[in-house]
Formats: C-alpha cells, sequence, structure tokens
C-alpha cells in the first residue's frame, strides 16, 4: 500500500494498493526499487536530499488490512470488515458500503450498537419536507432513450476536446415516452454536448438538451454553441425549448450564456434556484412560442441539483 500522495491524476496516491511484482537490487545487494502493480503500473521511488546526505524512500508498506478512513471511495468486489474499533458515526457505513454486492461482504466483530448516524444527520432529515408523487403505473419499459456519448460529441483532436472526448463517462440522455410521436435530429455543429429531437405529438416542439462540462471553457463553448444556434435559427420554423446544465449561474452578472441566447431572441424561464449552493445552472431557454411553459423546481435531497419540471401547453 502506498503512504503517499505520488501522482493524484495517475491514482497513485495515499492508500492505494497494489502488488510487489519485483525487487531490483545493486551489486552490493541493497535494494534500489521495488516494483508495485497498481491500476496503473508504475514503479515508485522518493528522493530527499539534504545538506550532507541524500536519501531514497520507498513510500510503501504491507497492506493486509486498511482503515476505514483509507478505503473511502473505494469500491471493491470483496471486503473483510472488522467492526471492533468503529467509534464514530457513519464510520460503519462508509466501511460497508465499500462492496458492490452482499455475496462480497464479510463482517467480523459484529456489533449493531455501531452502525448509527449522526444526530445532525437526523434531525436535518426530521426537517426535511415530504414529498409525494401519486402512484403511477409508468415504467423504465416505457421510455426511449436517446444519447450521445462525451467521445461523440467531440470531433476535433486538439486540447481540450481531446481530453473531454477522452473521458470515461459522460454525455448527454433525453428519455421519451413511447406515446410521444417524436423524431431524432441532427446538426452539423460539433464540439458540444447535445441530443434534438422532433416531437409531433402531443405538441409540436424541437427539443434540445445540452450539458457543459465544468472543464469546458466557457468561451470555447460559446463560440461553439452560437454555431448551433445559427443553424437551428436556418433550419427550424417550429417552437424551440433549449434546455440543460450549463454550469453558467445565470443569477450572476454578465451570464455569457444568458446573453448570447437571449440576443437570439429566447426567453430563460428558470427563475429559482436548481442547485445546494443556491445556484441556477439548470436552464430552459424558449423561442416561438404562443404561451410561455410553466416551471417548477422540485427540491430533491440525493443529488447536488433539483428536478426542473417544465409543462409546455
Amino acid at each position: 500500500m502506498s503512504i503517499r500522495n505520488i501522482d493524484t491524476t495517475d491514482g497513485l496516491v495515499n492508500g492505494a494498493f497494489g502488488s510487489v511484482t519485483g525487487i531490483e537490487k545493486s551489486q552490493n545487494d541493497e535494494i534500489r526499487a521495488v516494483f508495485v502493480k497498481f491500476d496503473h503500473p508504475e514503479s515508485v521511488e522518493e528522493v530527499l536530499h539534504g545538506k550532507n546526505v541524500t536519501r531514497k524512500q520507498l513510500p510503501l508498506r504491507l497492506g493486509w488490512a486498511a482503515t476505514i478512513h483509507k478505503v473511502q471511495g473505494m469500491t471493491v468486489k470483496e471486503i473483510v470488515v472488522s467492526l471492533k474499533r468503529t467509534f464514530a458515526p457513519g464510520m460503519a457505513y462508509v466501511a460497508l458500503s465499500r462492496v458492490s454486492s452482499l455475496k462480497g461482504m464479510h463482517i467480523i466483530d459484529f456489533d449493531p450498537k455501531v452502525i448509527y448516524a449522526s444526530e445532525d444527520i437526523t434531525r436535518a432529515l426530521d426537517s426535511m419536507e415530504s414529498f409525494h408523487l401519486s402512484k403511477s403505473s409508468t415504467e423504465p419499459s416505457d421510455f426511449i432513450l436517446c444519447s450521445k456519448s462525451r467521445s461523440e460529441a467531440y470531433t476535433s483532436s486538439t486540447s481540450p476536446y481531446s481530453t473531454l472526448a477522452a473521458a470515461e463517462r459522460g454525455g448527454v440522455a433525453t428519455l421519451v415516452h413511447k406515446d410521444v410521436h417524436f423524431s431524432k435530429k441532427q446538426y452539423s455543429a460539433v464540439n458540444i454536448e447535445y441530443v434534438a429531437i422532433q416531437i409531433e405529438k402531443p405538441t409540436k416542439l424541437v427539443l434540445i438538451n445540452i450539458y457543459r462540462p465544468p472543464v469546458y471553457p466557457l468561451q470555447l463553448f460559446c463560440h461553439n454553441l452560437v454555431h448551433l444556434l445559427d443553424e437551428v435559427d436556418s433550419k427550424e420554423s417550429l417552437p424551440v425549448a433549449i434546455m440543460g446544465d450549463f454550469n453558467d449561474n445565470v443569477f450572476q452578472l454578465n451570464s455569457k450564456i444568458l446573453e448570447i441566447l437571449t440576443n437570439y431572441g429566447y426567453k430563460q424561464i428558470v427563475q429559482q434556484i436548481t442547485t445546494e449552493c443556491g445556484s441556477c445552472l439548470d436552464l430552459t431557454f424558449v423561442k416561438n412560442v404562443d404561451k410561455c411553459p410553466t416551471c417548477t423546481v422540485i427540491p430533491i435531497y440525493y443529488s447536488f441539483h433539483d428536478v426542473v419540471q417544465i409543462y409546455f401547453d
């Protein structure tokens, strides 16, 4: 187990586990390097320089076990958890939730008294407003998925597009109920994550769902957004709704996203905060609509973002 942060971008961090695959020695039988197979195989060596001496250290330790603190954020197929020294609220949860299935969970020194939440959490849960949805017969199979992966969205080989395209996860998706008559649309604009559909029934509408990753420079994103808006303007005569998470707070002065879409004749209809930090990042812009849609923000407690509900007449 590594006991130092060596290269955080490569996963070589304090608490990273691996297997020793080899030891390199000098002619004097001194250990020069230890080779460890981590998720990304690397040899790890740390050199410290003083005034009169240079010391080489191998920041490794036998990792037969790890503290609960060190395994935070880790996901494993199997785990053996000892609850003997659990002393704080939430510690047992952190340890037990590392494993991806009940089959792979093995508990020793079990004591139900050590599995408890903080009183602050209990008070917060009690203070939350109850929200109940009416029972519905809708199932996941009732929806059609329209999606575009991040690698599909970015076609340029230059930075930052190449970095965004190489991400393991990401993209944008729109779920459409099977009772809605629609067709997929594609524009020539590139290097922007979007999914576009044209709805025929129950209302005629072009719906474009957009996502801007926080690492996507805003100025560059706006440049590509303008190309998309130009094409939409030249091709669409139906009402248009552009919505999504733009990671640009319209409650701040000089919102570039708001300025651009307003100049193209769109109206932004989300007027409430949509995130836990009091910002409005989840936006809906409409154009060519006879009647402005109604907008409701529904608070939820399992996401940084709230739900934005839009009704089109």
